[in-house]
């Protein structure tokens, strides 16, 4: 699995509110393989991962995966929601809508009001089409999750796009010695 996520988060189709769960999930695996054939080093290896998960996983990483329609049944804990509240509070144009996100951060993860279970937009599995049909219901908290859904998962479309441009300068890519 730990390949598999590796392989998928350099692909075009990753999104932030899916790094969290390849985290998850590569911890569970961790865990399983402890539990199966327990030894020093396997305790090591959790240890270091957890270590680099806290470093690698920032808030706005626990803001989209808390603002994925597909996670919303993801328990939480005080931690991780305080780093996505500080993720709204940082790029929120005003501390007035940070608050009102905030606030309907709590609805939605409720599933009250315009997040009510009958609402059509729970049929949307893109995260992007989902805050697209909220934006106008709650804007504050939807233009948070749209600004996270458009931004690349991977560097691999920014190194591209530099590239192409010429503004990476390094002799493999400028080519600047004999092949």
């Amino acid at each position: 699995p730990i390949h598999e996520h590796q392989i998928f988060s350099e692909s075009g189709n990753s999104h932030l509110g899916k790094i969290v769960n390849c985290w998850l999930e590569v911890k569970r695996h961790l865990n399983t393989i402890s539990q199966q054939a327990p030894q020093p080093t396997t305790y090591q290896l959790i240890e270091l991962f957890n270590k680099r998960m806290k470093c690698q996983v920032r808030p706005l990483d626990w803001a989209a995966h808390f603002l994925n329609p597909l996670n919303i049944h993801s328990p939480t804990t005080i931690e991780q929601q305080s780093a996505a509240f500080h993720y709204m509070n940082q790029f929120a144009p005003s501390r007035d809508i940070a608050v009102r996100a905030q606030r309907d951060f709590f609805t939605y993860q409720g599933r009250f009001g315009p997040f009510s279970v009958s609402n059509v937009s729970w049929k949307f599995e893109d995260p992007l089409t989902f805050w697209y049909a909220q934006q106008g219901f709650i804007p504050e908290l939807a233009n948070i999750a749209i600004r996270l859904f458009r931004t690349p998962a991977n560097s691999v479309s920014s190194k591209r796009s530099f590239a192409v441009q010429n503004l990476i300068h390094n002799k493999f890519s400028n080519r600047l010695h004999p092949t």
